[in-house]
């Protein structure tokens, strides 16, 4: 078990080999199929920093209290700022008071 083991039969107990092996086995499929899962997950977030980030228009996400949380760079030309400066602010920071009813409105949240 030290040196890695998950599982053992000793001699006197053969008949928890077929277990064993099925146990090993279930272990291996799962481990290959969260394998499969967490790359596929890498991959569909690397797509989708890769449209935002090369949109052609401002693109601007952020949380439920209107902190950014992802900015492109049409969002930095667009307003000025650079991409450290943006997410150091919220929604209520670049827009007009007088507009922010409005932005708000149009605001989607899509939380956990």
């Amino acid at each position: 078990m030290r040196a890695g083991a998950s599982n053992y039969v000793i001699k006197e107990q053969i008949r928890r080999l077929g277990p064993a092996i099925l146990h090993s086995l279930e272990e291996k499929k799962e481990k290959t199929e969260r394998k499969h899962a967490e790359d596929a997950l890498k991959a569909s977030e690397e797509r989708f920093r890769s449209y935002i980030e090369f949109a052609p228009d401002g693109v601007f996400l952020a949380d439920e209290t209107g902190h950014y949380l992802m900015v492109n760079n049409a969002a930095c030309q667009l307003t000025g700022y650079s991409r450290l400066e943006l997410m150091g602010m919220k929604i209520s920071d670049i827009v007009f008071p007088d507009d922010l009813e409005t932005a708000l409105k149009n605001f989607l949240y899509s939380g956990k």
